[in-house]
């Protein structure tokens, strides 16, 4: 999170540790406690966040942004690391492809307003519980428990693990049109905030109502005295966007819930950055798949579903690799869900199909009307995809 002292500033990308260490300090927030992450994740940069939907995490901005710029891990088409805490059959290190990054346009200009972001992945997010988010208004007075991944007894800059979860209760000072701010441990014992903590929840009776973003300090001890978390409640244009976005928020005071499943979103795929698509404009089954000057048509607009198949917009027919040979043709295909439509980012940005094979410009040519094959995994120019979603 952003750390505001006397005249001290502090972003999370320049303090939070890179490495991925563990600590022998109580896991706990700064005057908090040990907890159970339950919802919440470590991200591979430090930060904490929250999953909040079937394919959306929820973070702050500056855990996602620098220098108004996406970091490289979140990317649209890249593929991030997290860690989870909670009791899950599966491992505690997990990795995702970021489909969509959703986040305030202000915060992105200058830095201002909501500091928050939704990570839309491409694949389920499984078995890792889900939080829901509160639109009922936070009020001055509220208790709130503050969470995250963060440092124990001050402003620190301590790596932590995917086990190092601490909560702690405050109360709401008070409240502007972006953020909700909370008491800290220097200004009445309560719990404060520091780098690991960013983006992560801010619960009230178990609901989300906040994102953490701010920690003040006033002296040399750099143990806050005020908390700043982005609002979320159904006053604010986040909470719009997030249900537009496809989570789920819910009025727990009515019991009645907003929001839609969310709608995969298309893009393109590319290769020496010319368009992936049917030759021809054509789209029946066994259409080969060619690289053409991107025009910004529906023919060479892909949807990429969190089941890892990419679906061509016009045909509803999947990308397909016709045999689980090298040099077998991609093209398209009714959708079966087979391993030859099951695809993952591989390293160097291939587009790797669950046969074993990436996606390739046939014989290297970058030349229009180049067929796309399948072939041996090498990662060179000719196999390295963009990703435009």
């Amino acid at each position: 999170m952003r750390f505001v002292g006397l005249i001290l500033f502090c972003t999370l990308a320049a303090c939070a540790p890179a490495q991925d260490e563990s600590d022998t300090a109580p896991d706990e927030l700064i005057g908090g406690a040990a907890g159970e992450p339950v919802a919440s994740i470590r991200l591979e940069n430090g930060c904490t966040a929250t999953r909040v939907g079937e394919q959306h995490i929820l973070t702050a901005a500056h855990c996602v942004l620098a220098d108004g710029r996406v970091h490289d891990i979140f990317n649209v088409g890249a593929q991030f690391k997290y860690d989870t805490g909670w009791h899950l059959e599966g491992p505690a290190r997990r990795s995702a492809h970021v489909m969509q990054l959703i986040f305030g346009e202000q915060y992105a200009v200058d830095r201002t307003g909501p500091d928050w972001a939704l990570i839309v992945t491409r694949e389920g997010l499984g078995d890792l519980p889900r939080a829901m988010v509160d639109l009922d208004p936070v009020n001055a007075g509220d208790q709130v428990l503050l969470s995250g991944y963060g440092c124990t007894q001050r402003f620190e800059h301590t790596p932590r693990s995917a086990f190092d979860f601490g909560i702690g209760y405050s109360f709401v000072t008070s409240i502007d049109d972006s953020f909700v701010y909370t008491s800290g441990p220097a200004a009445g014992g309560f719990a404060g905030l520091c780098p690991g903590d960013s983006g992560g929840p801010l619960y009230r009776h178990g609901a989300v109502v906040g994102v953490n973003a701010w920690a003040w300090w006033a002296d040399a001890s750099r143990v806050p005295t005020k908390n700043g978390h982005t609002r979320l409640d159904g006053a604010t244009a986040t909470s719009q966007r997030l249900a537009q976005a496809g989570v789920q928020v819910c009025r727990s005071s009515q019991g009645t819930c907003v929001g839609r499943e969310p709608q995969w979103v298309s893009g393109k795929l590319t290769l020496f950055d010319k368009c992936i698509a049917p030759r021809d404009g054509r789209t029946e089954n066994g259409t080969p798949l060619v690289m053409v000057p991107c025009n910004g048509e529906r023919n060479q607009r892909w949807v990429g579903r969190p089941d890892r198949t990419f679906v061509h917009e016009t045909s509803g027919k999947c990308f397909d690799m016709a045999a689980p040979e090298a040099g077998a043709p991609m093209h398209l295909w009714d959708c079966h869900r087979g391993r030859n439509q099951l695809f993952s980012q591989g390293n160097g940005g291939t587009l790797r199909v669950d046969t074993g094979f990436c996606a390739d410009a046939w014989t290297g040519s970058s030349e229009d009307g180049t067929p796309i094959v399948g072939w041996t995994c090498h990662g060179e120019r000719n196999q390295q995809i963009g990703y435009w979603f």
